[in-house]
């Protein structure tokens, strides 16, 4: 539609899903990464802050961690988050929220404690936002953080105060395979290899 009707507020978000499905259904992260470019710089042309949330999102959080140093996508998710408030896009400004300040400092390895801290204060914007579906992954990522910190009496079992994955009912595939991810990670950590290996062949 792009190409043929000229550029709007959407262009940005088709080419950033275009970036998104050259990753993850070819696994080409060389041209993902040049249509996420492409989708930044389309955005830019048409300036929206609703739709430049998404953009930001979709681009930094998904595509140009296989290509640059995930650091470099800290800042710009938190201009997303910014953009996205200022925009009236409060569900994408949370993603991106999340993105900068738990799951991606949670894979480049900050300390624990720092992301713990960083779930807190994101808990209640995502409450006071009504945004439950990306509170429960919060959840997820910070009842993992407080089980390798010992602040909870299980180990592996991704289960305690903030989280219990015996009582929670993941309603989406995102939702269960971002748990399936923590529990993993759990094992991972503590040892328990034979039921990693045996989580990793049934995902």
């Amino acid at each position: 539609m792009t190409i043929r009707n000229g550029m709007s507020a959407s262009s940005g978000i088709a080419y950033g899903t275009l970036a998104l499905l050259t990753a993850s259904t070819l696994g080409n992260f060389e041209t993902a990464a040049i249509f996420a470019d492409t989708a930044l710089y389309l955005q830019e042309k048409v300036p929206s802050k609703f739709s430049e949330s998404i953009t930001i999102y979709t681009t930094y959080s998904l595509i140009f961690v296989w290509s640059k140093p995930v650091q470099s996508s800290l800042t710009p998710l938190i201009n997303g988050y910014m953009g996205g408030m200022r925009g009236g896009n409060s569900a994408y400004a949370i993603w991106n929220l999340i993105a900068a300040h738990v799951w991606l400092p949670f894979q480049i390895g900050k300390p624990l404690s720092e992301i713990s801290e960083k779930c807190l204060a994101c808990a209640s914007q995502v409450e006071e936002l009504k945004q439950p579906g990306q509170g429960i992954l919060m959840k997820m990522f910070w009842q993992t953080c407080l089980n390798l910190t010992g602040q909870s009496k299980e180990t592996i079992k991704l289960k305690g105060e903030v989280f219990d994955c015996d009582e929670v009912v993941c309603t989406s595939p995102l939702h269960e395979a971002v748990c399936n991810f923590n529990k993993l990670a759990l094992l991972v950590f503590f040892g328990d290899y034979k039921q990693a290996s045996k989580l990793a062949i049934r995902l």
